[in-house]
């Protein structure tokens, strides 16, 4: 019983961001904001999902939506983390050892997260080439722990994680591409 409400708490959480993007109104006056610059990513959906509820009305530019997905990138790493040492508590020895490598990957992702938001503040002209080395790196850290576990022929219980990270940070390339 709990774990269902947990589960529906959950998927009302996860849901309220797509939500209000479908519907009407201030959502597609936002949606309609980000469209210049989330139409032409990879993933157009999540571009605007993850940061569609940060606009508060302003105009936003590459570098803005950019700096939403790093961020995007960094609390989904935060969650991950935790769902790792979560699940770390239970494991058998082999899935410890790979739940704790992901998790240290995820706990480097905010050091490269903070790099890359740092190289962004210093609008140089080798920022873009830095900005696209972290999230390469992010994308790679994401990958490098679903490989561990196919690898080891286990199932990896944080695979959704991966994969938005994953997507997160090819939109961030993206973005970046489209700055000046």
């Amino acid at each position: 019983m709990m774990r269902s409400v947990l589960q529906l708490a959950l998927f009302v959480l996860l849901s309220f961001p797509i939500a209000s993007l479908a519907r009407g109104s201030s959502a597609q006056r936002k949606s309609r904001a980000m469209n210049p610059f989330c139409g032409h990513t990879t993933y157009p959906f999540l571009c605007a999902s993850a940061t569609g509820a940060f606009l508060g009305g302003q105009r936003p530019n590459a570098e803005a939506v950019l700096k939403m997905h790093l961020g995007a990138i960094s609390h989904r790493s935060e969650s991950a983390s935790r769902k790792a040492q979560q699940l770390m508590r239970r494991a058998k020895p082999g899935t410890f050892v790979l739940l704790k490598h992901c998790d240290d990957l995820y706990r480097a992702k905010w050091d490269m997260v903070g790099t890359a938001l740092r190289e962004l503040h210093s609008r140089d002209e080798q920022t873009k080439q830095m900005v696209h080395i972290m999230t390469q790196l992010l994308r790679q850290s994401a990958e490098e722990c679903d490989l561990s576990f196919h690898q080891s022929r286990i199932s990896n219980p944080l695979s959704r994680y991966n994969r938005s990270i994953v997507k997160l940070a090819v939109n961030c390339d993206d973005l970046n591409n489209m700055m000046t």
